[in-house]
């Protein structure tokens, strides 16, 4: 008997099988909701935050990047509870109405949505870094509470703004 074909049975099990890192890290700085945007919006709303989106597809090395690197950057646990963070597979067919409803120009886009209103009240397209991504944070909270006006708001934020 070959011991060895379970093992290499199981090992190309774990290799096909396709999962968002940062949906599914267990070292994760923050937990997202993996393809459930209705569950998402339910949390945001029951619990009075915004949600922070994360569109990403499996082919995207940028996103893979980000889901490895800067989702899992203990600088990010602040964050935690500010925002339902969602990460949306755009591949998905499951997926189509979410996408449908905030449609991605290029991979990962990064969306702040406001509950109530379900509208997008900050946006960033392409990847970042740990503290572009915190700066796009705290300036997308305020905004998405409706607190103070959003700089970039719906179009996305400033890139040069965010890049200082």
């Amino acid at each position: 008997m070959n011991r060895t074909a379970p093992l290499a049975a199981f090992t190309t099990l774990l290799l096909s099988v396709q999962l968002s890192p940062a949906v599914f890290a267990a070292e994760a700085a923050v937990q997202f909701i993996a393809d459930d945007y209705p569950r998402a919006l339910a949390q945001a709303r029951s619990r009075n935050l915004p949600i922070f989106l994360e569109a990403w597809a499996p082919w995207c090395h940028s996103c893979r990047s980000m889901q490895a690197y800067v989702y899992t950057d203990p600088k990010l646990k602040p964050f935690a509870e500010r925002f339902v963070w969602l990460a949306v597979d755009t591949e998905k067919p499951g997926n189509a109405a979410t996408v449908a409803k905030f449609p991605v120009g290029a991979w990962p886009s990064m969306y702040v949505i406001d509950p109530k209103t379900e509208t997008v009240t900050f946006r960033w397209t392409g990847s970042a870094t740990i503290a572009q991504l915190i700066r796009f944070l705290e300036e997308a909270r305020p905004a998405a509470s409706g607190k103070s006006p959003a700089p970039g708001s719906g179009k996305g934020a400033s890139l040069s703004a965010l890049l200082e």
